[in-house]
């Protein structure tokens, strides 16, 4: 079946949904420049980031075609040792923004530590709705998104 995209979000902000600490310069995560959204989730045991809320895709997917999956591809990177045991990052959560709401199956990795280098995931596939009934005008719409949320292990990092 035909696909749609990749498409870069147009919005991006701080989501205070969730406890953690919050993003900044959330729009510096639109483009791959060298610039960066950030939490810094520092010291002192283990602690989370809120969400970074990512929609207004601009999709234009024709009315009464039927979505079979979503994928989503984010380039990130932790200021911290991935290598060591106790100093990594992880997801918290991933999930999906629809109708302006943060909805459905997380798909955050709370194994993998994220890299210390810039390097892409994929979250979802051709085949995943993420748990959601997801229609075309659901992703045209200019609150459809995601969010992510970061854990930070024992060491520190951000």
């Amino acid at each position: 079946m035909p696909s749609s995209g990749p498409n870069n979000g147009g919005t991006f902000a701080n989501d205070n949904t969730i406890s953690g600490v919050s993003w900044a310069a959330a729009t510096s995560a639109q483009t791959s420049d060298g610039n960066f959204a950030s939490s810094n989730i520092g010291d002192g045991g283990v602690q989370t980031s809120q969400y970074l809320k990512v929609t207004n895709f601009g999709f234009a997917i024709p009315a009464g075609a039927i979505v079979d999956g979503i994928v989503v591809e984010v380039e990130r990177q932790a200021q911290t040792d991935d290598a060591s045991p106790v100093d990594f990052l992880t997801d918290r959560f991933f999930k999906l923004v629809v109708g302006g709401t943060i909805q459905g199956q997380s798909k955050g990795d709370g194994v993998t530590h994220w890299p210390t280098m810039d390097s892409y995931k994929t979250y979802g596939s051709s085949t995943d709705k993420w748990g959601n009934m997801i229609t075309a005008a659901n992703v045209n719409a200019s609150d459809f998104g995601v969010v992510v949320s970061a854990l930070r292990n024992q060491g520190g990092g951000a």
